[in-house]
């Protein structure tokens, strides 16, 4: 490349086998779609651009759906340089759509370029547009962190049976901050969000003011660390269950085994997931000697849903960008992701519950998909609990 510190990394899937046609090997990789991706690959945030370009690469070698090949550059985590990459790949006619914008400081300058690109972008960021906001064609964001908050609210009220809850998120985190809300939004319609608290400026969380009211359920957007210290400070949170986000440190968990308390946390392909998209994807992290984490799940995810547009579509830019933006399609959690919103690939979100006696995977969450439905009305799909599932405990 031209320019110095670009990093471009081609891969090629699934090319040798199975492709037909007259041409020789060049003419029959260029028939082969190609998605872009913009990634912090160097810089502070290099390490999870790296762990976002081994998800897609596994996405992309999956056995499943259109075969694609991925053209990875690094953005270098800054606007900037995020947009020059993304008009480098829209001006490439090979590329049916990119991918990009881990978070909102790059994912919002990417969506409101002026003039805009003619490739289909979809942002990693769950902020990437102002909620107000429904971005024209072109512009997309994964419903990943919304679904999990939408389906810790559904188990809240449906299996726990809670209707008093108390939640503790950062609001200056970008993925705390929306696990907080949308948990927030969906429980609130059928239970009270009696409390809220946000950790100060060393991390820590204290009691909320005044009186302590007790609550049925907690529901912690952060690590572990946050729902030890309210269970110890707060007499109202002592006996109330706990509701974890994966992806966070989860150091301590134990002591919130005291008792007959178990710990529930909220992911898409958990431990013991006994479904076939989870079991894949762990397969997949296994035979390549990586950490099924959270940032590898969401580089697979968003590879997976362009793969699944071109399946229903083929490779025509506007007919992806179509399918990408049609929420009813993947309707998520709730059923309300709108235009500009692409649902999460494959599955709902599913529980486990942590305990002394180690990981079980519980349910799938499935809330109806009707429009404003009453989370209390949701019906876990699949096993209906941890006496049921013949899963076995995890060692």
């Amino acid at each position: 490349m031209s320019r110095a510190g670009d990093r471009v990394r081609w891969v090629f899937l699934g090319l040798a086998i199975g492709l037909s046609g007259c041409g020789g090997p060049e003419d029959r990789l260029r028939s082969v779609p190609a998605v872009g991706a913009i990634l912090p690959l160097s810089g502070t945030d290099a390490r999870l651009g790296e762990s976002l370009r081994v998800g897609m690469e596994l996405a992309a070698a999956a056995d499943e759906g259109a075969s694609v090949r991925l053209r990875i550059v690094d953005g270098e985590g800054r606007p900037g340089p995020s947009a020059r990459r993304l008009r480098e790949l829209d001006a490439d006619p090979g590329i049916v759509a990119v991918i990009g914008g881990a978070f909102a400081s790059v994912a919002r300058p990417l969506t409101a370029l002026e003039p805009p690109g003619r490739v289909p972008f979809l942002a990693l960021s769950p902020l990437a547009f102002p909620r107000a906001i429904t971005p024209g064609a072109g512009a997309r964001r994964l419903h990943r962190l919304e679904a999990l908050g939408q389906a810790a609210a559904a188990h809240a009220a449906s299996r726990l049976e809670a209707t008093r809850a108390g939640v503790i998120f950062r609001p200056t985190g970008e993925a705390s901050a929306v696990l907080g809300e949308s948990f927030s939004r969906d429980f609130a319609e059928s239970g009270e969000i009696v409390w809220s608290v946000t950790p100060n400026e060393e991390g820590r969380v204290r009691p909320p003011p005044g009186p302590e009211e007790a609550i049925d359920v907690l529901w912690v957007a952060g690590p572990a660390v946050w729902a030890v210290e309210m269970v110890k400070a707060s007499r109202g949170a002592r006996e109330a269950a706990i509701l974890l986000a994966a992806g966070w440190d989860a150091q301590g968990v134990e002591v919130l085994f005291e008792g007959d308390r178990v710990v529930h946390r909220v992911d898409f392909y958990s431990e013991s997931d006994p479904r076939p998209i989870a079991v894949r994807f762990r397969e997949a992290c296994r035979a390549a000697g990586t950490d099924p984490s959270p940032a590898v799940a969401l580089g697979w995810d968003a590879v997976l849903r362009v793969r699944d547009a071109i399946d229903r579509v083929g490779d025509e830019r506007s007919r992806i960008d179509h399918v990408l933006g049609q929420g009813e399609a993947t309707p998520g959690v709730t059923g309300r992701i709108g235009d500009g919103v692409a649902g999460a690939a494959g599955e709902n979100p599913a529980v486990v519950a942590l305990s002394r006696d180690g990981i079980r995977f519980l349910h799938r969450i499935d809330v109806p998909a009707a429009a404003g439905g009453d989370p209390r009305e949701a019906r876990p799909a699949g096993d209906s609990g941890p006496e049921e599932s013949g899963m076995p405990r995890s060692p």
